[in-house]
């Protein structure tokens, strides 16, 4: 599997989550093997059925009908393969909102952690970035307010300097050579 697969653990249980595509598929085999269910007597269902077939409907939502195009009143499901994938060895994959669906059929605190775990990946990149942009913008102001009130300071004047020398010299000493000189200067 590619490095967009990610493996959360569920009671010691790892469920893979596939981030590859513009929606997030989850692998149904090991969500199965955890509570000894079979996936093809959840497929079976009317109800899952009736839920696939209103799933490729455009008019639910804006976000899944850009996913599915529509095909039509009397056509079939023309690229399943969006919704349900087997993978060989890998087992059977599911699109995010059926695999919600299939955990809730599995268990109810499964399907909680399933719901939680898709919005974690879903959006808690989003929250992080948000985070470290707004620590980043915070920690920006506090430096340039430092440094103007520093700017008047002569020693703090003086320590600019020095390391502005320090960086020219730097570049004109070649990395071997500050090694050779930090050696000489140790033995005196």
């Amino acid at each position: 599997m590619e490095q967009s697969v990610i493996k959360c653990l569920y009671e010691g249980k790892e469920v893979e989550f596939d981030l590859s595509n513009d929606n997030v598929m989850i692998n149904a085999t090991e969500m199965a093997l955890i509570f000894g269910k079979r996936i093809d007597v959840f497929m079976k269902s009317e109800h899952v059925s009736d839920f696939i077939e209103a799933f490729n409907s455009t008019q639910n939502t804006p976000k899944l009908a850009s996913e599915f195009p529509p095909y039509g009143v009397n056509s079939s499901l023309k690229d399943r393969s969006k919704i349900i994938q087997t993978r060989g060895q890998n087992g059977t994959w599911m699109h995010r909102v059926l695999a919600i669906k299939f955990a809730a059929w599995l268990n109810p605190h499964f399907e909680v952690w399933v719901y939680s775990t898709i919005d974690q990946i879903m959006f808690g990149e989003l929250r992080n970035r948000k985070n470290l942009l707004s620590q980043y913008a915070r920690l920006s102001f506090e430096i340039s307010e430092l440094e103007q009130q520093l700017a008047d300071n002569d020693l703090y004047k003086t320590l600019v300097d020095k390391k502005a020398e320090r960086l020219r010299l730097g570049k004109d000493l070649k990395a071997n050579d500050i090694a050779q000189t930090a050696k000489q200067v140790a033995l005196f």
